[in-house]
């Protein structure tokens, strides 16, 4: 059954985000990375989550990006 046309496959929600699929993989593990489902084995993105994602990692300069990547690791370390 074909996935619809809004759902993209990992291989392409990478390439839709510029990002290895690896890459795509460890933010799943880690949990900081686009919202997906999973139908049966296969890893599914809906396209307007992935254009969420990069809506919400938006910055002004990079010290905000820098401000922003403290709070993630942060976060993580506490768990």
């Amino acid at each position: 059954m074909p996935i619809q046309s809004s759902w993209l496959r990992a291989p392409e929600a990478a390439r839709y985000l510029g990002v290895s699929l690896s890459t795509l993989a460890k933010w799943r593990t880690l949990g900081n990375g686009p919202r997906y489902s999973k139908l049966g084995r296969t890893v599914v993105y809906r396209e307007s989550e992935l254009e969420n994602f990069c809506a919400n990692r938006s910055v002004n300069s990079t010290s905000e990006d820098d401000d922003r990547a403290r709070r993630m690791r942060l976060s993580l370390e506490r768990g």
